[in-house]
């Protein structure tokens, strides 16, 4: 602590040598013969000082990614879709595109849905992706979400009381269709 106290000590001493070096050659048209030997040096030190002061934070414990795209080797669809939200609640949208198998890119969707939370965002994303895919035929689909709120909700048993019940249940109707 006393190094990063004696390092914030020297960078105020250098910015008000940086700008007592410059206040004397603005007001002055005199040769600069202050202890400063060249302002542009000062600046270099008062920078150097100024990152000293915050070390910087190299992570190399990156954790494992469990969310990415993957191509898919057969004759299929991949739907990736998100739901954005500035807020909870906020204004809310989503968003979804439709690839080929090999990441050939098909179609895009979105969609403002007003003020609301992140869940429902995520929901009408799967939602209305789904009703695209249902309505364009595609039979063989991947369906990716960063959602594991949203994941739970659709993998576990219909709860009549839960506040998006009707969404959900249409999701999980989509789902079943042949």
């Amino acid at each position: 602590m006393k190094a990063l106290f004696h390092r914030i000590f020297q960078t105020k001493q250098a910015i008000n040598n940086v700008f007592s070096c410059y206040f004397f050659c603005a007001s002055s048209k005199l040769q600069l013969h202050y202890r400063v030997s060249s302002p542009l040096a000062e600046v270099s030190k008062l920078v150097a000082l100024i990152v000293s002061c915050f070390p910087a934070r190299v992570r190399t414990d990156t954790p494992r990614r469990w969310i990415s795209w993957h191509s898919c080797k057969t004759d299929c669809v991949v739907l990736n879709v998100d739901g954005s939200c500035l807020g909870d609640p906020g204004r809310a949208g989503f968003g979804g595109l439709f690839r080929k198998g090999d990441g050939e890119w098909i179609r895009g969707f979105s969609g403002y849905l007003g003020v609301t939370n992140i869940t429902l965002a995520e929901l009408m994303a799967v939602y209305h992706g789904l009703k695209i895919a249902r309505e364009a035929g595609y039979n063989r689909l991947f369906c990716y979400s960063d959602s594991k709120t949203v994941l739970d909700l659709l993998s576990k048993e219909r709860n009549s009381f839960h506040c998006y019940a009707a969404i959900i249940a249409n999701i999980q109707d989509l789902l079943v269709l042949e």
